[in-house]
Order: structure tokens, then C-alpha cells, then sequence
């Protein structure tokens, strides 16, 4: 796989989780991110988040633009949804529960999705990676 993926699904990643309406955005349920939200997302998530891509907005612009725009991330996300419908809500409830907030009971969020969807921790960390991936694998093949 090549670098753009992962750059472009760290994107992904960062849209869904700091956008305030990530996971509609991309599902062309809510409007894009705007420039200026997209390089807030990228400087929050660096100084947060150290090891997030090392993209400034220009170069992150660009990806998405060599992805088809958000149209063609959009596209690639409906696509997942509809062709891994396990794993994307696998994804889409990480996004909603990981790292944000404390142990209930003294059980994690990922173990509290794994026993939901009855998986392993282990597939719902990896679906986690997974599915961002695949949808930047499938915006930049288009």
C-alpha cells in the first residue's frame, strides 16, 4: 500500500473524529469540512495526536483532490458502508466511544463494542484501522 493511503486515511480518521459531524460528513449526510475546518482539524490532531500524518493543509487538500474531492471520499465511504456494513458500524461506534470518557464498570470501549458486536478486542481494533483504509484505497483507485 502506498503512503497516500495511509495519509488519506488518517484524514478520514481525523474528519471523523474531530469534526462535529465527521461520520455525516462522510456520508454526504452534513457539508464537507471547509478549508478553514480542515486546518484546524490537521493542527489540533498534530499537537494532540503527535504521530498524525505530517501534512500541511496544502498537501492534505491535495490528496483529497487526487481522491476525487470529498465526492470521491464520500463515494468510497457509502461503498463501505453498503459492502462492510459489520465493520463499518464497528468503525462508526469507535469513533463515537474510543478515548472519549472513562471505564464504565471497569470495562473499555472497545471491549464494551467487541461484547456488543460479538467479536474479539482484537477485530475491533483491527476493523478500527481497517476501514479508513479501505475507503481511502478506494477514493484514490477511482
Amino acid at each position: 500500500m502506498t503512503n497516500q493511503v495511509f495519509q488519506l486515511a488518517n484524514i478520514i480518521v481525523m474528519v471523523a473524529t474531530t469534526h462535529h459531524k465527521g461520520i455525516k460528513a462522510l456520508l454526504r449526510e452534513a457539508s464537507e469540512p471547509s478549508e478553514e475546518e480542515l486546518a484546524w482539524i490537521l493542527d489540533t490532531r498534530r499537537i494532540d495526536f503527535k504521530n498524525g500524518p505530517s501534512l500541511d493543509l496544502q498537501e492534505a487538500l491535495a490528496l483529497i483532490k487526487e481522491a476525487g474531492g470529498w465526492k470521491g471520499i464520500q463515494n468510497a465511504a457509502i461503498e463501505v458502508k453498503e459492502k462492510e456494513p459489520l465493520p463499518w458500524r464497528l468503525f462508526v461506534e469507535c469513533v463515537r466511544w474510543v478515548g472519549h470518557g472513562s471505564r464504565l464498570n471497569g470495562t473499555s470501549h472497545v471491549q464494551r463494542i467487541a461484547q456488543i458486536f460479538r467479536v474479539s478486542n482484537r477485530t475491533v481494533s483491527r476493523w478500527r484501522g481497517e476501514v479508513p483504509v479501505l475507503i481511502a484505497r478506494l477514493a484514490l483507485m477511482d
